[in-house]
């Protein structure tokens, strides 16, 4: 008898009590999701280093070609300065009480937090600030190199770079080109109405470096074929901190072995973990050796929990239909009877 899982200590424990005989699985995905959220603890506490780290030319060059979030409402911006204060205030109070010795654990039923907010924040070294939302896709993108040469050699006039760039072939508005050189100008355009004009920042930072969740998504992808140009940049600027350059190399054969199923390579794996010197990595091996016939058996079979999984979201899909307002019956008889 096989039971799989993810990797709860609860299920584990009400497996062992209502089938003792049967042989628990831990569930491949979960072991994947789990090495992610370990990656993301990791960076939290390691990311003033990787803030610090000399950025290459070629690198820096690609990153100001890129284009850059466009100016919010002064009211927008308050808001965000007024949120980033209360997270500021949580972090200061959570280390204050870590050094008087409070555990996560207390710490959540304290301040009425999630436990992943606590954990976040307790490993920390310094205020993990949020970074801006990645930038989708822009008609306005292919052009921007174009438009970058342009504004280097003088021209800061948004219509006439609307006009060149329109003869190339781009289909959009001026209003596009305007925000992206409202952003970069060096002096107030003549148009602008003397009531509206403000002196343009001195400098604007380029963030390098992505959020924590955003890089630990990137450093589990175990496909570096399908990099950009800048991604490539950004795994080679990354592993110039020598001991980030060793848990990706542990994380990507982590990867390996469990999408290739190669439970050989399991102990050599968890003894490298264990004495690589990375608290965060340290503490994930060892929950794996706790639980090490589960995950030997997710290494050996081909069980997983990915027919559970694919109905549970089916479930979670009808229920969102109906805007979560559906009663008990109804979404019974959607279930098993689909349209």
């Amino acid at each position: 008898m096989l039971v799989t899982r993810d990797r709860s200590t609860d299920y584990s424990a009400g497996i062992r009590q209502g089938a003792p005989q049967a042989v628990q699985v831990a569930d491949r995905w979960h072991l994947l999701l789990n090495l992610r959220q370990m990656l993301e603890r990791y960076l939290t506490s390691i990311y003033a280093d990787l803030q610090r780290l000399p950025v290459a030319a070629e690198f820096q060059t690609l990153l100001n070609q890129q284009r850059s979030a466009f100016v919010r409402m002064n009211s927008d911006r308050q808001a965000s300065i007024e949120k980033r204060n209360e997270r500021l205030a949580l972090y200061e109070q959570i280390q204050a009480l870590r050094h008087q010795g409070w555990n996560i654990a207390q710490l959540a039923q304290e301040l009425a937090c999630h436990p992943a907010t606590i954990r976040k924040y307790y490993y920390a070294t310094t205020f993990p600030d949020r970074k801006p939302h990645r930038l989708g896709k822009s008609i306005l993108d292919p052009y921007l190199p174009y438009l970058e040469q342009r504004f280097q050699a003088g021209c800061e006039n948004a219509q006439q770079l609307w006009r060149e760039i329109q003869q190339q072939g781009y289909p959009g508005t001026n209003r596009q080109v305007m925000k992206w050189l409202q952003l970069k100008r060096t002096h107030v355009a003549p148009t602008t109405p003397q009531t509206k004009r403000t002196e343009p920042p001195a400098s604007r930072k380029t963030s390098v470096i992505p959020s924590s969740k955003q890089l630990a998504w990137f450093l589990v992808r175990d496909d570096t074929a399908d990099f950009s140009q800048t991604e490539h940049l950004l795994l080679a600027h990354l592993r110039q901190h020598a001991q980030l350059a060793a848990v990706y190399a542990l994380a990507q054969r982590f990867i390996h072995m469990v999408k290739a199923r190669i439970a050989s390579a399991f102990d050599a794996w968890l003894a490298d973990s264990e004495q690589s010197g990375v608290y965060s990595l340290h503490t994930f091996a060892l929950g794996l050796r706790q639980d090490v016939a589960a995950v030997r058996a997710a290494l050996e079979t081909a069980w997983s929990n990915g027919q559970t999984e694919g109905q549970v979201n089916r479930l979670k899909l009808i229920k969102r239909q109906m805007y979560g307002r559906a009663k008990f019956d109804l979404l019974r008889l959607r279930v098993i009877h689909p349209p």
